[in-house]
């Protein structure tokens, strides 16, 4: 396809790469799902990005900010992964490459893509607001392409993610699409929140005061939206969080627990679908909007979760 008519696309389509190597031999057409791993040269370390079609008809090109993840939770295959790496943290220039190596990939395997259906997604590997350089990127894009951003956070109680947050809220107030920022919120109880991570997520309760800034600052702002990886034992009840947490400025997105390696060491068993179904009707009486969020069947048999490109690479450090 030729994409001279989109001359943003076609610039970072012809930029030349010095930070990241595509692993070619190894990009993958997993169902709809173009996985792509990419070697970091300063550090010889796999990350992974990839290009998935959305139920709104939009194309999201899903990026990692970090090789390897401090946040470890128990449901993902990264929280058994080494994420002691020196430089763990990637760089704005190596975060656009991996955009510029999603295009590439992407248009070689006939996707088909336009500023108005495009959406850049942090969420493959590593948590975006341990990373300071999220806000430089995201100034990039804003410059490059001003297309719909995605920010999927466990949102760690800690000074950084917080000063990260704040400056992401201030640039959501001037940024020309939307921004939605979603909150893997892992359980209604805040005891089991805090038991299946290393570094603790905020409370409900200042939760709560970040989105009611968020939709006070923020033209035409998104609802959080609340996204729920469960297995048969996660506390997830309606009634735990509607006050604290009201559909006001929230929405909410359950998914069933794909099996992981990581997971399966802490005796996540994956929940029946019909258990899913239920919570999302209660969710629903309660004014909940339902984001459709359920695995489809590729990633199931291919274990397509952040860390899936790491464990296919034998000539990884991992």
């Amino acid at each position: 396809m030729n994409y001279n008519y989109i001359p943003k696309i076609q610039e970072l389509l012809e930029r030349p790469l010095k930070d990241l190597t595509c692993m070619t031999d190894d990009v993958e057409l997993q169902g709809e799902f173009l996985e792509i791993p990419m070697r970091v040269n300063r550090t010889r370390e796999v990350i992974e990005a990839v290009v998935c079609p959305t139920k709104k008809s939009d194309i999201q090109l899903v990026i990692s900010t970090q090789q390897g993840c401090n946040v470890r939770c128990w449901f993902c295959d990264m929280g058994d992964l080494n994420s002691n790496i020196q430089g763990n943290n990637l760089t704005p220039n190596e975060m656009l490459e991996e955009l510029t190596i999603a295009l590439q990939q992407g248009m070689s395997q006939g996707y088909d893509f336009d500023l108005d259906s495009l959406k850049i997604t942090f969420a493959k590997g590593g948590e975006p607001l341990m990373n300071p350089n999220l806000l430089e990127i995201l100034e990039i894009i804003k410059v490059r392409l001003g297309v719909k951003i995605k920010i999927s956070t466990t949102f760690p109680a800690c000074n950084l993610s917080r000063h990260i947050f704040d400056g992401l809220l201030d640039f959501a107030e001037d940024y020309p699409n939307t921004i939605q920022p979603q909150i893997s919120l892992l359980s209604t109880d805040e005891n089991r929140r805090r038991e299946i991570t290393s570094i603790n997520p905020i409370s409900f309760s200042e939760l709560r005061k970040k989105a009611e800034g968020w939709h006070c600052r923020v033209k035409n702002a998104r609802k959080f939206l609340l996204s729920f990886t469960l297995d048969v034992n996660t506390p997830c009840v309606p009634e735990a969080i509607n006050t604290i947490l009201p559909p006001e400025y929230f929405a909410v997105r359950l998914r069933r627990w794909i099996p992981t390696i990581n997971g399966k060491q802490y005796g996540l068993k994956r929940p029946i679908l019909s258990k899913i179904r239920d919570l999302e009707n209660r969710f629903r009486d309660y004014g909940y909007m339902i984001i459709p969020g359920e695995s489809t069947a590729t990633e199931v048999e291919n274990g397509l979760t952040a860390g899936y490109n790491h464990r296919r690479m034998p000539d990884s450090d991992y």
